[in-house]
């Protein structure tokens, strides 16, 4: 090696972009999402992760990135942004806290493994919870190609450098005081 530089990476790591405290950093890292009904919820998690194994993959993770927190800063935490920003559309405030509330890490875990959703707006007709009126809303939903299957905005970076990942898991949705 003469006078190269060894840069270690560990085999597996956890990212935690979590509110608890004792989960990675003292700080609330937690990912604010945006629901169809205005409402705002930051989710908190952690996510496990495991490097490569081929050497091509390897040497293009370090080409790219240099170290493993770059990977987790980099590559990571944005594809993460990415996919919780893409999934709050999708469902209102209170299907996220009740009935879609299973959905929120499936989706996380399909759009980071495959690629995120690409996504239409359609309008519909509501009843306001509040009033009981009929409104017009918008409502955001994953386009689906013929044979039923969510059509990719684009192919998941995560993947494609080869990092492995296990499923999310969410530990809290903390929602605006309004929702």
């Amino acid at each position: 090696q003469g006078f190269g530089k060894v840069t270690t990476y560990p085999r597996r790591d956890q990212f935690s972009f979590s509110a608890v405290m004792d989960q990675g950093k003292a700080v609330d890292e937690s990912i604010q999402t945006r629901f169809n009904d205005g409402g705002h919820g930051n989710i908190s998690g952690t996510i496990n992760w495991a490097m490569p194994l081929t050497p091509d993959k390897i040497i293009r993770i370090h080409k790219d990135f240099g170290g493993f927190q770059a990977i987790e800063q980099q590559l990571i935490r944005p594809s993460l942004q990415k996919v919780i920003y893409n999934v709050g559309p999708t469902m209102s405030s209170t299907e996220s806290s009740a009935e879609k509330r299973p959905e929120i890490p499936k989706y996380i875990d399909d759009q980071l493994v495959h690629g995120p959703y690409l996504t239409k707006v359609v309008q519909q007709t509501q009843k306001d919870p509040i009033t009981g009126q009929d409104k017009q809303v918008n409502v955001v939903t994953i386009a689906m190609d013929e044979k039923g299957k969510p059509v990719r905005e684009a192919i998941s970076q995560v993947s494609e450098y080869g990092l492995q990942l296990q499923p999310v898991s969410i530990n809290n949705i903390k929602y605006d005081a309004v929702v």
